[in-house]
């Protein structure tokens, strides 16, 4: 097991999928400024509804297994890709970034969804520079070197990144990195 500490080294966006239908009031009254700040709000990672925001293991997990492949991590001649799939785990499902709120807003014109004919304001909340987490790596397989591991988590803080618009956003830094029983 491996004990880990990372620290965002540039601003981390959040876009989680939420039904904005069962956020809207009933009618056909038009919704104010303040009802799109509160959905806006909702499309942050919580593991309840008022809990402090944080990222899903899978995201995690997902850019280590991204930057394995990027970094030409090996064991003998084949990819570690599919060990490090199987053999990798986070110790929860949810990692708690410690914020209850986000620090803001990050607007962009897309479209969504497709076909809608025209541009939309897109805004999905952000944490500043410097948000951390912490979590634990259980390694299930001696192929893995502590060493691999730590390569390929360092590749994806600087290269992959986590969540939204990555790898613009949602990088990161390992500040600890300690094996641990």
């Amino acid at each position: 097991m491996v004990s880990v500490e990372i620290e965002g080294i540039c601003p981390i966006l959040f876009n989680n999928f939420f039904d904005a239908k069962s956020l809207s009031k009933q009618g056909s009254k038009k919704k104010t400024q303040t009802e799109y700040d509160d959905e806006v709000q909702y499309k942050v990672y919580r593991k309840t509804k008022t809990g402090p925001m944080g990222i899903p293991a899978n995201n995690i997990k997902k850019s280590i297994l991204e930057a394995v492949t990027s970094a030409g991590l090996k064991v003998g001649r084949r990819s570690a890709i599919e060990y490090f799939r199987a053999t990798m785990f986070l110790d929860t499902d949810f990692v708690s970034l410690g914020k209850k709120k986000p620090d803001g807003i990050h607007q962009c014109a897309g479209r969504r969804p497709p076909r809608t004919g025209g541009a939309v304001l897109i805004s999905r909340p952000y944490l500043d520079t410097g948000w951390k987490a912490a979590f634990k790596l259980h390694i299930s397989d001696d192929r893995l070197s502590l060493e691999m591991v730590e390569i390929a988590l360092i590749e994806a803080g600087l290269i992959k990144g986590l969540c939204d618009h990555r790898p613009e956003y949602g990088r990161f830094k390992v500040t600890k990195f300690e094996a641990c029983k």
